[in-house]
């Protein structure tokens, strides 16, 4: 799992790519893709994903959404490999300087088991848990709306 930019500037866009793979000896039907966002990291959209993928998200932007993706089955290892790169927007109200954790849980198996992601919680060393750390970043020009102030004179007050 990756983020992008290295640091999220607070009011801009970021990604976050998630990849996954199967390890099981046969091909795999659907695989349910699981991520449990920081607070006032906001999910917009799936950027790319191979196989396809459609995500929703469940919860308040302010407490941590979560994520539920779901794509195509993938095939017998050693090919059974996807990914999902997600849109995400951090919000001014974000922690900074972060870092943001992020737990993602993979399930390959029908019926999905969105169980999983608390489970990770617990005990994120399992081998269908993930877990990344998005350092952020709070510009000074977004206490003002022309940024007059952020000239090292001023005191800095985070909203």
């Amino acid at each position: 799992m990756s983020h992008s930019p290295t640091v999220f500037n607070l009011g801009e866009e970021g990604t976050l790519l998630v990849g996954y793979r199967n390890i099981g000896e046969a091909s795999a039907g659907t695989s349910n893709i699981y991520v449990q966002l920081p607070p006032y990291i906001e999910y917009l959209g799936v950027l790319g994903a191979l196989p396809g993928a459609t995500c929703t998200a469940q919860g308040a932007v302010a407490t941590g959404q979560v994520l539920t993706c779901q794509s195509q089955g993938l095939g017998a290892p050693p090919f059974g490999q996807g990914y999902v790169n997600l849109r995400l927007y951090g919000h001014a109200q974000a922690a900074s300087p972060g870092p943001l954790p992020v737990r993602v849980a993979v399930d390959l198996a029908t019926p999905a088991n969105a169980a999983l992601l608390q489970s990770c919680a617990t005990n994120p060393a399992q081998s269908f848990c993930a877990a990344d750390a998005i350092p952020t970043y709070f510009r000074c020009a977004l206490q003002w709306a022309d940024g007059i102030f952020c000239d090292g004179i001023e005191p800095f007050v985070r909203p």
